[in-house]
């Protein structure tokens, strides 16, 4: 098994733990707004680990995909603010002494 089949796993890994999290997510009956903004915030992330692993058997073809990917790291602290304020109701305060 060469390197790139060995990162190919564990992206297809990832890809797939985060789809079977955000789908255990969306299947609860009660859903909060935190729970609706961690099950989208695991969609993305499976999106962003499911492009290395479609592209990265042929490094030529992956090279043209990969500005596709690195996209993604802008929702993550976005999505991170979002759910620390639906989570505890409000962004807690930094108090100066």
């Amino acid at each position: 098994m060469g390197i790139l089949s060995t990162f190919r796993f564990f992206y297809l890994l990832g890809a797939v733990n985060a789809l079977f999290f955000a789908i255990l997510v969306f299947s609860k009956k009660i859903r909060t707004l935190a729970d609706k903004l961690l099950g989208s915030w695991l969609l993305i992330l499976f999106g962003q680990l499911f492009i290395p692993f479609l592209y990265l058997a042929d490094l030529n073809k992956y090279f043209q995909y990969a500005g596709i990917e690195i996209v993604f790291y802008v929702f993550h602290p976005f999505l991170l603010l979002l759910y620390i304020i639906a989570t505890i109701g409000d962004m807690p305060s930094l108090k100066v002494m």
